[in-house]
C-alpha cells in the first residue's frame, strides 16, 4: 500500500561516527569492526550510530550548480552541464536537555563523568581551557579520551570516539505509516526506511534562548551524497572523492531504534528534563570596568538592571575545498580561520547609567557572557537542585553594535551584538561549553555517549 504521508512521530535523526568512511560498529575493546552479524546475533559489538534527542525540525535540499556554456555566434546557451557535483544542504533543530547531542555531533565540551555517587567529577579541570571544536580540526584516529581511568586498578577503557570527529554520515529514519519511531515493534522495524546523508561537514551551529521557550539549537551541514534505503540498514553513504563510489561495499550501517533518551527520565519519573529559559542564569561582566555588571558604564544603561528577553549564540565555519584533478568531490573540507562566535542580546531597558560615547570607543573593553541552564527544580536521591544541564561561556567578546527601539505603549529595548574568535590553545577567549551527560553514578565510557 502506498504511503499517504510522513508525519513527525514517524521520524528519528541519528548521527554516525567519524570518519564517515569508517566502520559503524566497535567491539568491546573499542576496535572498529564491520562484523554486523556478530552485532545482530551476539550483541558483543556496539552500534556507533547515535540518536539526536529532542529534534524539532529537519530540512534538506539538493543544490545543483550548473555551468553556462556559450559559443561565439549564438545567443542561446550551448549547454548547461553539471561540472561540479551537487551537494546536499541539511538543517535541523533540537532542544537542550543536556550536552549529549553536542558530544555526538563531535564537540569537545567539559562534562561531569558521573562515575562517583554524590560526586560529579569534571573530565577536564577547567571549563575555559577546552577547545570546543578540536574534533573538527583533527584527522587523528587516536582515542579522544585516552588516559582516563575510572578506578586505580582499571585500564583505559575509553578508546572511542576518535580525536577526528568532523566528517560523518547522518541518518534520517522513517517508520511505517501509522507507527511511532520510538520503540517500534520488531515487525514494524523490518519496514523502516532510511535517508542517509554521506560525508557531512558542519557549517554552522547556534543556540537560542528566548523568554517562555525551551532552549533551541540549530545545526547546518553540507553533505556530498544522499541515498535511500527501504530497510533499516544498507551500505554507508560515504563515497570516494575520485569516483563517487561507495568507500567499501562491505561497510554497512544499521539504524538503531529511537529510544526515550531524555536525560534523567529513568531517575526522575515523569519529570521533564528539557531545559527552559525560566531555569537559566545570565550574567554579563567586563573586567576592564569592574567585577560586576553595575560597573559597566559608557553604554548609557545600567547592565545590572536589564532583563534579557533573548540571547543567541552562533558559530560559522568557513570551509575550504581541497579538490584535485580527477576528483569529483572535495577530498576534504578543512575549517578556515578565523572561527567567529557571534552573540546577540535583546533586553528590556531599566535604569540609565552615566558614561560617554567617546569613552566607550577609547576603552574598548572586552565582555564575558555566561549562561547556565539548570535542570528543572525537582529533588531526589543523588540529584542536586543546583545541577547545571549546560553552561555556555562566551569570553573576551567585543561589542560590535548597540541599537535601541522605542514605540508608543511599548517598553524600551536594547539590542547588543558581540563577537569573538575561538582557536585551539586560545585559553580564556572564545566559546566554551560544559555540563551534564550522565546521571550521577553512571560509569563514563566513550560507548555510552
Amino acid at each position: 500500500m502506498p504511503r499517504v504521508r510522513i508525519t513527525s512521530q514517524a521520524q528519528g535523526l541519528f548521527v554516525g561516527p567519524a570518519p564517515s568512511s569508517g566502520f559503524h560498529f566497535v567491539d568491546s575493546h573499542g576496535s572498529p569492526t564491520g562484523d554486523v552479524n556478530s552485532f545482530l546475533i551476539s550483541g558483543s559489538e556496539h552500534n556507533l550510530i547515535k540518536q539526536i534527542n529532542g529534534v524539532q525540525q529537519i530540512d534538506y535540499s539538493i543544490i545543483i550548480d550548473r555551468t553556462n556554456v556559450s559559443e561565439l555566434g549564438r545567443r542561446e546557451l550551448v549547454h548547461r552541464p553539471i561540472i561540479k557535483n551537487p551537494t546536499v544542504d541539511l538543517n535541523f533543530e533540537y532542544l537542550t536537555s543536556d550536552i549529549k547531542n553536542e558530544i555526538r555531533l563531535g564537540f569537545n565540551p567539559n562534562f561531569y563523568t558521573g562515575h562517583l555517587i554524590g560526586q560529579r567529577d569534571p573530565f577536564y579541570p577547567d571549563n575555559t581551557s577546552v577547545f570546543l571544536f578540536s574534533g573538527f580540526e583533527s584527522r587523528n584516529t587516536t582515542p579522544a579520551y585516552s588516559g582516563f581511568h575510572v578506578g586505580d586498578d582499571e585500564a583505559d577503557h575509553s578508546p572511542w570516539p576518535f580525536q577526528d570527529r568532523d566528517k560523518r554520515n547522518i541518518y534520517l529514519a522513517v517508520a511505517p505509516e501509522g507507527s511511532d519511531a520510538k520503540d517500534m515493534s520488531e515487525g514494524d522495524y523490518s519496514k523502516l526506511n532510511v535517508i542517509s546523508f554521506g560525508n557531512c561537514y558542519m557549517r554552522s551551529w547556534g543556540t537560542s534562548f528566548q523568554v517562555g521557550s525551551p532552549i533551541r539549537n540549530k545545526a547546518n551541514y553540507i553533505c556530498d551524497n544522499m541515498s535511500y534505503h527501504l530497510s533499516g540498514s544498507g551500505v554507508v553513504p560515504a563515497v570516494t572523492s575520485s569516483g563517487f563510489e561507495p568507500i567499501d561495499s562491505g561497510n554497512v550501517f544499521i539504524a538503531p531504534k529511537l529510544k526515550g533518551e531524555v536525560s534523567g527520565v529513568h531517575h526522575r519519573g515523569t519529570a521533564s528534563h528539557i531545559a527552559l529559559t525560566s531555569d537559566i542564569t545570565f550574567s554579563m561582566t567586563s573586567i576592564g570596568y569592574g567585577s560586576s555588571a553595575s560597573d559597566i558604564k559608557d553604554v548609557g544603561i545600567d547592565f545590572s538592571d536589564i532583563k534579557a528577553q533573548s540571547v543567541d549564540f552562533s558559530v560559522a565555519f568557513n570551509r575550504m575545498e581541497y579538490i584535485g584533478m580527477g576528483h569529483k568531490i572535495p577530498i576534504d573540507r578543512p575549517i578556515k580561520y578565523p572561527i567567529m562566535v557571534t552573540t546577540n542580546i535583546n533586553a528590556l531597558v531599566g535604569a540609565n547609567q552615566e558614561g560617554a560615547f567617546q569613552n566607550l570607543l577609547e576603552k574598548d573593553h572586552a565582555y564575558d557572557l555566561v549562561i547556565e541552564a539548570r535542570v528543572p527544580t525537582i529533588y531526589c536521591s543523588g540529584f542536586s537542585q543546583t545541577e547545571v544541564a549546560a553552561r555556555y561561556d562566551v569570553l573576551k567578546a567585543v561589542l560590535t553594535d548597540i541599537s535601541y527601539s522605542n514605540a508608543i505603549n511599548e517598553s524600551k529595548f536594547v539590542n547588543l551584538s558581540f563577537n569573538t574568535d575561538v582557536a585551539d590553545g586560545l585559553t580564556g577567549r572564545g566559546l566554551f561549553l560544559s555540563g551534564k551527560v550522565f546521571e550521577t553514578g553512571t560509569p563514563f565510557s566513550g560507548f555510552n555517549f
